[in-house]
């Protein structure tokens, strides 16, 4: 990006932008891991559930 063309203010706005998109981006990162351990763990369940119905015939 052409930073240098930017007046100061402009600046501090494109560099407050940046920083929102880079948290916007932490937070998708870390509500996506969490969903998917959960749905790890969920899918982990429901197996020993069916693996416990198969053992008993």
């Amino acid at each position: 990006m052409m930073m240098d063309k930017l007046t100061p203010e402009q600046r501090t706005q494109a560099i407050n932008i940046q920083q929102k998109m880079m948290q916007m981006e932490m937070d998708h990162q870390d509500a996506m891991s969490q969903m998917e351990m959960k749905h790890e763990r969920e899918m982990m369940q429901l197996q020993d559930q069916l693996l416990d119905l198969f053992k008993g015939h």
